[in-house]
């Protein structure tokens, strides 16, 4: 029942960002959809969109990582999550549980993920910071 009303919400979402293409609040939620109902693909488009949007965004560089991973191009995932980092993303504890990373964290590349976090020192990774 849930992955039904997900999708029609999804569908609805779709309908807003049609009359509303500018509504940055409704791309963020129809990419979250999208991905909770694994249409990784178009999850993808729609948070390379929003980067583009906002590049200096930290959290939809941390979305779109999520989506590259999820879709299988680690090398890409990495570098975007590096750059979400590099923008003030500093919830390190999700990026170590959260499902849609569970990939990179498996590749080698997740070591820069790593050196770059310790780089940061202690009191920057236990702010919080980012989603």
């Amino acid at each position: 029942m849930a992955s039904s009303h997900t999708d029609q919400s999804a569908s609805a979402r779709h309908l807003r960002l049609a009359r509303e293409p500018d509504n940055v609040e409704v791309l963020a939620a129809l990419a979250e959809a999208c991905t909770r109902l694994r249409r990784y693909r178009r999850g993808l488009e729609l948070d390379r969109l929003l980067v583009q949007r906002d590049p200096d965004e930290p959290l939809f560089r941390y979305n779109l990582a999520c989506s590259l991973a999820l879709t299988g191009e680690l090398d890409a995932a990495c570098a975007e999550l590096l750059g979400a980092i590099d923008r003030g993303y500093r919830d390190f504890a999700h990026m170590e549980r959260d499902p849609d990373l569970r990939r990179l964290r498996r590749d080698p590349a997740w070591q820069r993920v790593r050196e770059r976090v310790a780089r940061l020192g202690p009191a920057d990774a236990e702010s919080g910071g980012g989603s």
